[in-house]
């Protein structure tokens, strides 16, 4: 009778399921059975922690022949977020008797899975689908959220439409009056020199600080410069060129010294000297001379030199 129990391949399965530990197999799904899916974190944090997942559960499922009863317990949440992740709707109903996790609408949405959306109707979802699909640029997915669910969205849907230059989502968003309340989205859209978010932005009223002329700077966007001047009361500081002069970004300091009166502190040649960008230097010394001394005294520091040839 023993050697019967221990030579049926059925019966041993049986047996070691309801044994503590794990088998071989399962060893690599170790990491995810001691934590759930944290869908708190940023979506792009949300993609990794599922890819890893998909590199053990995909060929794991494969070698198994998609028996999920054979998965531990603790991991069939995961395996149910992976289904959203991938839009694959047989696994997810394959699953449909276990209560579906946190989020699983919310991660569906973000990858424009709507298939899965539809399919999960009577599921409860958060604002981060809508502000995930905003921020991945899923205009579809919006408009069908919008239209056929509640949760709306948060400020951040607006915020990273415009920092991620999405301007038909943000156009949508500010359309259906779902980005009211996004006050760093023109600040973010300048930042990263999305300069048609940050028209339209300014058309409809956005407000922002003197930091979204002073990061336009900072990364060299001159057109979104030129146009916050142009349209805009805010103005920047001193940072403005401080931060065009560090990074080497000679036209956007020329403009900034040519149209707007903050100037610039003395950080603006030492970074500039430090940082190797001499025709910067040369500017910027001909126009502050009160400021040359220090960035001449600091060059040999910073291994510098500027050498004539005669």
């Amino acid at each position: 009778m023993s050697s019967t129990v221990l030579t049926s391949p059925d019966l041993l399965r049986i047996i070691f399921v309801s044994q503590h530990g794990l088998s071989e197999d399962l060893l690599p799904f170790r990491p995810f059975l001691r934590r759930s899916l944290d869908t708190d974190a940023p979506f792009d944090t949300v993609q990794l922690s599922l890819r890893a997942f998909g590199r053990v559960f995909a060929p794991w499922f494969d070698a198994h022949d998609g028996q999920l009863d054979l998965l531990p317990h603790a991991a069939m949440s995961w395996a149910l977020s992976y289904a959203t992740f991938t839009g694959d709707l047989l696994l997810l109903q394959s699953c449909s008797h276990l209560p579906l996790p946190r989020a699983v609408v919310d991660v569906a949405a973000a990858c424009n899975h709507l298939h899965i959306v539809e399919a999960l109707c009577a599921a409860p979802a958060s604002v981060r689908a809508m502000d995930w699909a905003a921020q991945e640029n899923h205009v579809s997915m919006l408009r069908f959220l919008r239209r056929h669910r509640r949760e709306g969205c948060s400020n951040r849907a607006a915020a990273w439409a415009a920092a991620r230059g999405h301007f038909v989502a943000l156009r949508f968003l500010v359309s259906e009056n779902l980005a009211t309340n996004a006050s760093d989205a023109l600040t973010w859209a300048a930042m990263h020199g999305h300069l048609e978010c940050v028209g339209l932005l300014n058309d409809v009223g956005f407000d922002c600080t003197t930091v979204a002329m002073d990061m336009a700077a900072h990364n060299g966007h001159l057109e979104v410069v030129q146009f916050l001047h142009m349209h805009r009361r805010e103005g920047c500081t001193t940072n403005a060129m401080d931060f065009a002069a560090k990074h080497g970004h000679l036209e956007v300091v020329q403009f900034l010294h040519a149209h707007r009166r903050e100037g610039c502190t003395t950080a603006a040649l030492y970074d500039a000297q430090a940082r190797g960008h001499s025709e910067v230097v040369q500017f910027l010394t001909a126009r502050y001379p009160a400021l040359v001394a220090p960035p001449v005294a600091l060059a040999p520091q910073c291994h510098h030199w500027t050498l004539s040839v005669s």
